[in-house]
């Protein structure tokens, strides 16, 4: 479902502009691979009826837009962008909204945030779900015989993060005065 005048490619492309408008730097379309990768997504969902592309305009202008998937009962959101102009009109949560009510006159029975924070998310949810992650590997492949070197070596630099955070801390902890000082009671 494209809710725009606007083709797949054509939304596709305000979706890219306006989420690049709110997102800055942080922006999940930082490389031309990635941007290609959700490109060719969007068109082949939309061959088969599971793109949920919509663009919100104001006075004939793009002011926001929401990019999300559909599958059996099921809407996911991917990416959403707005024009920072509009941020006061909460243009981010007015998108959700209508693809929720979308959603919900097509029969859909879940909207799933996908992982990462979100203050809105919790707004709109009523439950969650724990993510993992699986590493699978061919052992056939030199790849394969490395990703549990890989693994150990990110392991050890997470250890030596923390420990180094700790002590951090405690020379912190050790250099702060400590109480006797006027108002002390």
């Amino acid at each position: 479902m494209i809710d725009s005048e606007l083709g797949v490619d054509e939304g596709f492309e305000e979706l890219l502009h306006l989420h690049r408008a709110r997102w800055a730097e942080r922006s999940s379309f930082d490389s031309p691979e990635k941007i290609r990768f959700h490109r060719t997504v969007a068109r082949r969902l939309h061959a088969r009826q599971r793109l949920y592309l919509s663009v919100l305009e104001v006075e004939g202008k793009p002011a926001a837009a929401r990019y999300d998937f559909v599958y059996d009962t099921k809407m996911w959101c991917v990416q959403g962008g707005w024009n920072p102009t509009y941020a006061a009109a909460r243009p981010g949560l007015y998108m959700t909204e209508v693809a929720m009510t979308w959603a919900v006159g097509a029969g859909l029975r879940e909207y799933d945030f996908l992982g990462g924070p979100g203050e809105y998310k919790q707004r709109w949810s009523t439950g969650s779900r724990e993510l993992m992650t699986v590493v699978a590997r061919n052992p056939a492949t030199v790849r394969g015989r490395l990703v549990p070197w890989a693994e150990r070596g990110r392991t050890a630099a997470d250890r030596g993060v923390a420990a180094g955070r700790a002590w951090a801390n405690k020379a912190a902890a050790r250099r702060a005065p400590s109480g006797g000082g006027q108002g002390d009671a």
